[in-house]
């Protein structure tokens, strides 16, 4: 617990955020269902970690969500695949960032998650995907 507090702090700290994405404070998008889960990903524009884009995954929990903590992706590459043993999933999450790593961008445009043979878009138009708050949260089928 001590540890999850001081993560927590050291990355408030360095993005100079208050609180980063909680998924039972900020997931709105969807709300727990067993046998689903959310990818909520935040680009460099939105909230950056240390200057990187980064996911959290929102698991159902009870009456709530338990989360992940939050996975960075250097932005010198574009795809980047978190296994099993980083998300706590089934299979691997794919994440393209597309313009997610471009701090001028607007929009998402190229950005998409993966996992298990399903796709989001990130570019606003997917129905799976709430819409851009700080960043966008899909929702999966486990």
């Amino acid at each position: 617990m001590r540890l999850a507090i001081t993560l927590a702090a050291a990355i408030a700290a360095a993005t100079g955020a208050n609180a980063l994405f909680d998924c039972n404070s900020n997931q709105h998008a969807f709300p727990p269902t067993a046998g689903k889960f959310v990818v909520h990903y935040t680009s460099i524009r939105d909230t950056e970690i240390n200057g990187e884009p980064w996911v959290r995954i929102c698991k159902p929990s009870g009456n709530g969500w338990s989360q992940v903590d939050p996975l960075t992706m250097d932005c010198s590459q574009d795809k980047f695949k978190f296994s099993r043993s980083q998300t706590g999933l089934r299979g691997n999450l794919y994440v393209v960032n597309g313009n997610g790593c471009n701090d001028d961008s607007s929009n998402l445009d190229g950005a998409l998650l993966s996992y298990n043979g399903q796709r989001r878009s990130l570019e606003g138009d997917d129905d799976n995907c709430g819409k851009r708050d700080h960043g966008i949260s899909c929702e999966f089928s486990i």
